[in-house]
């Protein structure tokens, strides 16, 4: 008998695309196939180094703090919740349904002024963490409205991401302007085909 492995859907995008909406429904449609889980990096499971840091980050009287140190601390939560909830989830045989990837720890980090060279050494330790477990879909969700709120330059940082990352993962773009259910069909369709 072989073991079966989970799925991973990422849903990545600017703030306000809908990841968290459009999580909850995708999860609430793939629990009549497996058990999915709804997990958010940094995280705000208590105790867990990812509520820490989602705690300092949207704390105003911390607003001062380092953009290349919030970014490091971003990826030290996601090493975390890789190690102690993804992999034991996906390898037990439950979906993972993740709002936001190393792609926001890029994309937030260069648009807040990070230096590339050292994001890129930020996201390599992420990866090496991550090992041979892949998103079996990565969904850029995109909304106009939330798109026109955000600098120019974070949009052109997630479409990049986007364009580049195609070749090597099952990337889509899927814009969230209309209904919910035409973006959960998108994601659902790209994440269980073959």
């Amino acid at each position: 008998m072989s073991e079966t492995i989970g799925r991973l859907i990422v849903l990545e995008g600017v703030d306000d695309v809908g990841k968290s909406t459009i999580a909850v429904h995708l999860a609430n449609g793939m629990k009549s196939i497996n058990r999915a889980n709804v997990l958010a990096f940094p995280g705000r499971e208590p105790g867990s180094v990812g509520k820490w840091v989602y705690d300092l980050h949207h704390d105003p009287e911390r607003q001062s703090i380092n953009q290349t140190c919030l970014q490091l601390l971003h990826v030290a939560s996601h090493i975390d919740c890789i190690e102690t909830q993804i992999r034991p989830l996906i390898q037990s045989g439950h979906d993972v349904i993740l709002d936001r990837y190393w792609w926001s720890t890029y994309a937030y980090g260069v648009a807040g002024g990070v230096e590339v060279s050292r994001l890129d050494m930020m996201i390599q330790l992420e990866k090496a963490v991550w090992g041979d477990c892949k998103p079996d879909c990565i969904a850029l969700l995109r909304r106009r409205e939330a798109e026109q709120i955000a600098s120019a330059q974070l949009v052109r940082e997630y479409e990049g991401l986007f364009h580049r990352e195609q070749s090597r993962c099952r990337a889509i773009e899927v814009w969230n302007d209309s209904d919910v259910e035409s973006a959960v069909a998108a994601i659902t369709n790209a994440a269980f085909s073959k």
